[in-house]
């Protein structure tokens, strides 16, 4: 018996009888799609063999109906076939034949449990069939069904059990000769590493199963594969936009446009691939559309979400369409050209909505099944996003015209209409919808052609609520329930939209589905905010609903912090989108103030807390996966001299929260020991972009190897030129660059603007307490951004030069033991010369050696550092302190952040590997880790992520690191002064800055923040 998807089973019957002209004729037709006429000759055949008593041929008939009916959306008789079929092979007897028969019922089994979502009993169904195969002996038996329950794990989001399985069967594929089941398994395991995060080879290994695909010629897993590779193209466009990169978000945008095209065109007569590709090109469409119209947002410096909807399809099987946050400005795009004209976006536009035509008309062909129930939830997602983008241009011409009485009847008769739609969902569970071929079309108007309409989006969702309940799919009901009280709300029928939105919200808890839940709850939450501010005003009943929503959406997001969730690499390009947001609108609303109230100390307290799980929700994306290990720690407990400062950027306002220590006589044992919280509410709309310019000119972006400020300004001039002229400083260059008193001038300007926002409101609270040291839990574009250079302009002092400083993703996340005084053991390694791409760093032998005589221990030096050789180290020698002098990088994306070893890059992962080593072996917790030649990635606003990503990676209590590249002469002199004051009975945080200050005063060129102010430790600060 030979196993490939998509084909019927079979196994040798007697040639030119007439059951196995049926046979055959049932295969041909299936193949051909034509499944109705494929069941007439199988169930035609079954019987004939029950007529014979042939119970296995019987069997083998019936399985392969199972599958017929299945391809028709025919659960029921499916389920009862393959029951049937299962009961006639579970005798004791068996043999060779009667094993691959009942391996393939068990696969045919579970292939309808994965198509009806029921993903555990599928599993348990693929695992039978693999044992039955293996005890055949049918090797590609065996593969095939693991690359089933490879799918079900993926469809269940347990990338890692997946990368197991398909590491396992990788070198059996390549052994194999090519086939359409080798190029199958290839592209299980491409999908698999793009999933887990692994790009590069997911990429190499799709592009071989597409090369396999077509030298056997199988249109299905050529478009297969093209899809595939759309997908990544397309996630990696995503990446780009997010950190504001549009040149490659173009090209690669470009790209996922190429392979869906293909993919389309090589699925002709594949309708369910066909839809999947159509489905996802329309997604890219739309968020170039959304990209297109945010550029012509003048005078804005973001992206503005709230313009649209997030509209989430049920990205499963199709992806996103996720509206997306982009600073146009990053430093890396000031001078990229985002030009697309005119001419060809109207053309795209136009494709776009002729696209939708066509994808109305192929989801017409596909039989009910939860992938077109999808489909269309799919689409009603994309088309209100684009719905959005075509009122507002609509709005515009209004504007433009004068004309607003058109746009008002409009909107009136759209609310008619959907009234008449809500009227019918009102009861979804126990009503039936108008079926798709009853002719509700003329209940609508068609005012332009080719526009999407309200009642268009209606329709696809109705007819995706009556099929999901005719598959008996409640989570899709849910998904497209929801949906359509998001499209109510955007039609302003905000009760109609409370109505369903709470009707599919108590649908997704009785069938306990969180994923779909915690979006609900958030859209309830805007919901009832939508409502009140009609009434001017927000009562404190509805505030309490909103807030009882919002923390249930987060109490259900935090339950999805497993493997299930936190490694697919599409929810972590989402997670700003659609998981981020709740948690601020929660602060937003915890904080909100008036004339008259101010927030209460509980919900200043509850508000840290949350800013707190944002934070550990944001490194478990970052990871994928739930690796954070919480502590429940009160900061009076760890260092009575310490005040902890949480900036949180809201999408209208900044709030500042303070957490300062009570260190008064009061005779009052509650108030003894215990924090007091304070808070500050700043309108600034223009923060974000100032702190960006702050961080251009301390630190412009690099452009050539040069690590001094004077080369740095010169290659970025213009740009600095443009702020100091928007700061009405005056600056004169002076042989291409800016002169040091004039650049002092400018940037203590912005960094005391910033101070003043952060720090002014609290200073003398933060005098009284006593403090020493200031610890930062920074949020938004203040993570690239070292607190150190902020500037008390009163006192002409920068931040460092009062208090020590140090950085933490949160106090839950701490080490919190205080470090014993002792010996400074470590090992240290670095690279002096040019590898790779890399520029030699020529006084990081100086570094490493005069470092020894502070901290004695391994030193390792350009080709003998490898990872085995810090390996050995490791295991050979106790010691609290890693030293690495090496080029690194921090990003976003775990991908891109690295640190480079002689022959290697060490990614985030490896790293957590070759430190934890030290918990094999029994030794100490590692007290720090150093780096001290790494950068932030250039463009990523976000890059900060990943320095607190292999802070709490790495296992080590502190991280002493940089945020950019500086003058490795000056970075020698701090760490050997960072060391000896180390020895002394202080904290590191307090080394760190009196090592700073003696690098400010050492002369004139190092008072330049520049060379100082990138050192940050994160993590434990004693």
């Amino acid at each position: 018996m030979s196993v490939s998807a998509q084909s019927l089973y079979r196994i040798n019957v007697v040639q030119g009888s007439s059951v196995n002209n049926l046979l055959d004729e049932g295969r041909r037709l299936y193949e051909a799609g034509n499944f109705q006429d494929a069941v007439f000759k199988l169930r035609q055949a079954a019987n004939d063999f029950n007529k014979q008593e042939d119970i296995l041929k019987e069997a083998m008939t019936l399985t392969n109906l199972s599958l017929v009916y299945q391809r028709l959306g025919d659960w029921d008789k499916a389920k009862a076939v393959i029951d049937k079929s299962l009961g006639l092979l579970e005798n004791p007897t068996s043999n060779e034949q009667k094993l691959k028969l009942l391996a393939a019922a068990y696969d045919v089994q579970g292939q309808l449990y994965l198509a009806q979502g029921q993903i555990e009993s599928a599993i348990e169904s693929f695992s039978a069939a693999i044992n039955n195969y293996q005890e055949s002996g049918d090797e590609l038996g065996v593969i095939q069904s693991q690359i089933n329950k490879i799918q079900a794990f993926l469809n269940s989001g347990r990338y890692r059990l997946a990368s197991q399985i398909i590491q396992e069967i990788e070198s059996n594929l390549r052994q194999q000769q090519d086939s359409t089941l080798k190029a199958i398994g290839l592209r299980s395991l491409g999908n698999t590493l793009r999933l887990v995060g692994n790009i590069k080879p997911a990429q190499d290994v799709l592009k071989e199963s597409l090369k396999l695909a077509e030298n056997v010629s199988s249109s299905q897993d050529i478009s297969a594969a093209l899809l595939s590779l759309g997908n990544i193209a397309k996630g990696e466009a995503k990446k780009y936009q997010y950190q504001g990169n549009i040149k490659e978000y173009q090209d690669k945008s470009e790209k996922a446009l190429e392979y869906y095209e293909r993919a389309i065109t090589e699925a002709l007569n594949i309708p369910r691939t066909r839809i999947k590709a159509q489905l996802n090109l329309l997604s890219l469409l739309v968020d170039n559309q959304l990209l297109l119209n945010a550029k012509e947002e003048e005078n804005k410096k973001t992206y503005p979400v709230e313009k649209f909807d997030r509209e989430e399809s049920t990205s499963l099987i199709f992806g996103e369409s996720n509206i997306v946050e982009l600073d146009l400005t990053a430093e890396d795009n000031r001078e990229q050209d985002f030009s697309i004209d005119e001419q060809r976006a109207e053309e795209e536009l136009s494709f776009t909505q002729q696209l939708i035509i066509d994808i109305k008309s192929q989801l017409k062909k596909l039989p009910i099944s939860q992938i077109s129930v999808d489909a269309r939830i799919n689409l009603a997602g994309s088309m209100i996003a684009l719905m959005n983008i075509e009122k507002i241009e609509s709005q515009k011409i209004n504007e433009q015209n004068n004309n607003t009485e058109s746009q008002e009847i409009t909107e009136s008769n759209n609310n008619s209409e959907l009234q008449d739609i809500a009227k019918q969902n009102n009861n979804t569970q126990s009503q039936e919808i108008t079926d798709e071929n009853d002719n509700t079309q003329s209940q609508y108007i068609v005012k332009q052609q080719n526009k999407i309409e309200p009642q268009d989006i209606a329709e696809q969702l109705s007819i995706a609520i009556k099929n999901a309940q005719k598959i008996k799919k409640q989570s899709s009901e849910a998904y497209a329930l929801g949906k359509l009280g998001k499209l109510y709300e955007n039609n302003q029928q905000l009760d109609a939209a409370l109505k369903v939105t709470k009707q599919a919200l108590s649908l997704a808890q009785s069938i306990n589905a969180p994923d779909i839940a915690y979006r609900l709850q958030w859209q309830l939450a805007n919901l009832l905010k939508n409502q009140a501010s009609e009434e001017d005003s927000i009562s404190e009943e509805i505030r309490q609903q909103m807030l009882s929503a919002y923390k249930a959406a987060i109490k259900n997001i935090e339950s999805l912090r497993s493997d299930q969730v936190s490694m697919n690499r599409d929810v972590q390009f989402s997670f700003r989108d659609s998981i981020e947001p709740i948690y601020r609108e929660l602060v937003g609303l915890l904080l909100q103030s008036s004339d008259e109230t101010q927030p209460s100390d509980k919900d200043l307290a509850e508000a840290r807390n949350v800013i707190e799980s944002l934070q550990q929700a944001e490194l478990v994306n970052f990871f994928r996966e739930n690796c954070l290990n919480l502590n429940e720690i009160e900061i009076e407990k760890i260092d009575p001299k310490a005040a902890v400062i949480y900036p949180i950027v809201l999408k209208d306002r900044l709030e500042v929260v303070v957490s300062l220590p009570n260190n008064s006589e009061s005779e009052n044992e509650d108030k003894k020991n215990k924090t007091t919280l304070e808070h500050q509410t700043i309108v600034a709309p223009e923060f974000e972009a100032i702190v960006s310019e702050l961080r251009e000119v301390i630190a412009p972006p690099s452009k050539t190897t040069s690590r001094k400020i004077e080369d740095r300004t010169r290659d970025n001039l213009d740009t600095i030129l443009d702020i100091a002229r928007r700061r009405g400083i005056g600056v004169t260059p002076i042989d291409g660059t800016i002169v040091i008193a004039e650049r002092q001038k400018l940037y203590k300007n912005i960094a005391g603007q910033v101070y003043d926002w952060l720090i002014r409101p609290f200073e003398k609270q933060i005098e009284a307490s006593e403090v020493e040291t200031l610890v930062f839990v920074l949020d938004g574009p203040l993570l690239n951004l070292p607190m150190a250079v902020l500037y008390d302009s009163q006192n002409d002092e920068f931040l460092m030069q009062k208090y020590a400083i140090a950085l933490t993703p949160g106090l839950q996340l701490l080490d919190s033991k205080k470090r014993v005084k002792g010996e400074l053991n470590a090992v240290k390694a670095g690279i002096s010369e040019a590898v790779e791409d890399f520029s030699p760093l020529p006084y990081v032998e100086k570094e490493l050696e005069a470092i020894e005589g502070e901290a004695p221990g391994k030193l390792i030096l350009n080709e003998k550092f490898t990872i085995d050789v810090i390996e050995n180290a490791i295991r050979s020698v106790s010691f609290p302190i890693v030293h690495l002098a090496t080029h690194g990088q921090f990003s976003s994306d775990p991908e891109d952040t690295f640190i480079l070893t002689w022959d290697d890059r060490l990614n985030v992962n490896q790293l957590n590997t070759l430190l934890q080593i030290r918990e094999e072996i029994g030794t100490d917790t590692l007290e720090l880790l150093v780096l001290s030649a790494c950068e932030t990635a250039t463009g990523d606003k976000r890059a900060a992520l990943g320095l607190a990503g292999v802070a709490v990676r790495s296992g080590a209590r502190s991280t002493l690191a940089t945020l950019w590249q500086v003058d490795d002469e000056g970075t020698k002199d701090l760490m050997i002064e960072f060391y000896k004051q180390l020895r002394d009975d202080i904290s590191k945080a307090e080394a760190l800055r009196r090592a700073q200050m003696a690098l400010m005063e050492k002369d004139d060129t190092y008072k330049e923040p520049y060379y100082w102010a990138p050192f940050v430790l994160v993590g434990n600060w004693l």
